[in-house]
């Protein structure tokens, strides 16, 4: 069976995030806009080795078929953003981060499934994302959200000390009512 949002009708009310046990009961979350970009710019300052301009972001952002959708932990602290797109009839998580003040309060997940329903949404029948190989907690995020190995990138994330690691090719299967 497939899920289907319905592209522009997509809309956040009757979502759950939830984990084993666990509830977020104010992950705040809601699509982002061309405003939020130096907010994200400071997560991808804060989380990667190498951030992402605030050109890159706008032009992702505005893309057709891009989107992005921000959280902050009640209100406060940086929270996440997970950026992706969607574009025949697949969809990409081009990055998903949470600032490291705001972890383990299941914001990742809460943004995992909100990129889940909008490749959904935009009638995705897959959604893929890369993950290097060395990020423990983001694989088993992963894993528990039913993505599944399907290739890696040698050498694609930057390290300190002039360094690089593999990333992983993660997907998983979306399907709608009409399969």
């Amino acid at each position: 069976r497939r899920h289907t949002g319905g592209g522009a009708a997509w809309q956040w009310a009757g979502m759950t995030t939830r984990r084993p046990g666990r509830h977020v009961p104010d992950s705040g979350l809601r699509l982002a806009s061309l405003a939020d970009v130096p907010r994200i710019t400071a997560i991808t300052a804060a989380t990667s080795d190498e951030p992402w301009s605030p050109d890159l972001i706008a032009q992702l952002i505005g893309q057709p078929g891009g989107w992005a959708v921000l959280t902050a932990p009640a209100g406060v602290g940086l929270g996440g953003f997970v950026l992706g797109r969607s574009v025949g009839g697949e969809a990409e998580i081009v990055n998903l981060a949470v600032a490291p003040e705001d972890r383990r309060q299941g914001l990742g997940g809460a943004l995992l499934n909100a990129a889940i329903l909008r490749a959904a949404g935009d009638r995705a029948t897959a959604l893929f994302l890369e993950v290097a190989v060395d990020n423990v907690a983001a694989r088993a995020l992963y894993d528990a959200a039913g993505f599944k190995i399907v290739g890696r990138r040698p050498d694609y994330y930057a390290r300190p000390g002039n360094s690089r690691i593999d990333a992983i090719i993660m997907r998983r299967d979306l399907v709608s009512p009409e399969a």
